[in-house]
């Protein structure tokens, strides 16, 4: 299905580039340092109450560390990706771990075209800053177009606080210099390049794409 002119293109690298395999080894050793991608995907699946008879879909795997924990919970996952070299590491790492149940697959919030059953959650971690405002609410809209009835969605991103816009040069400041100091340029990059928005817009685009919000924890600056 060929995509309309019209449409954002999401299948444009934006932010830091993971193109090259060292590159994307050397991002999946950095967040193994900065967290226990194990350990939080459990605590997601946990909250999301998954079972062994259930489809999951992931938008955004990167190098799939989540989509592993989840198969050995879910009957089957869906790994969506919109980096070949980011699918083709995760895919790798699949097979190393002899992970017959995830379905690895090019596309994006807005590319992605589900077949088969409704899933029973989609879970999207550090992706969604990628699309403008209005995309955000198409994307997550078709989310909930491919979701079972009750299923649940798991969103985490880089949000804004409301209280930002009164004082944002001190606020981008303050967050630049709350982050390692080989990651503040990063921050920075993020800050100028990327789509990420304020508490508030992303409450009212999660109700208007058809979600209840049941609970939302901010953490960081």
């Amino acid at each position: 299905m060929s995509t309309p002119i019209w449409q954002w293109d999401e299948m444009i690298q934006r932010g830091t580039d993971y193109e090259a395999s060292k590159h994307v080894a050397g991002y999946d050793r950095k967040m193994a340092e900065l967290r226990d991608a194990a350990t939080e995907a459990e605590e997601i699946l946990n909250l999301l109450g998954l079972t062994r008879d259930d489809v999951l879909l992931e938008v955004g795997t990167g190098t799939g560390a989540f989509a592993r924990v989840a198969a050995r919970r879910c009957r089957k996952v869906i790994a969506l990706d919109v980096s070949p070299v980011m699918l083709a590491y995760a895919t790798e790492k699949a097979q190393e771990q002899q992970i017959t149940n995830v379905e690895f697959a090019e596309a994006g919030f807005l590319t992605y075209e589900h077949r088969g059953e409704p899933v029973a959650a989609v879970v999207s971690q550090l992706v969604l800053h990628h699309l403008p405002d209005v995309w955000k609410l198409l994307a997550l809209r078709r989310l909930h177009g491919v979701m079972r009835e009750g299923g649940k969605l798991y969103l985490s991103d880089v949000v804004y606080p409301d209280q930002a816009q009164d004082d944002w040069p001190g606020y981008f400041q303050k967050l630049i210099d709350s982050v390692p100091e080989d990651r503040r340029q990063e921050m920075a990059q993020h800050i100028r390049e990327e789509f990420s928005t304020f508490d508030w817009t992303m409450r009212e685009i999660i109700a208007r794409a058809g979600f209840t919000l049941e609970r939302a924890q901010v953490e960081g600056a």
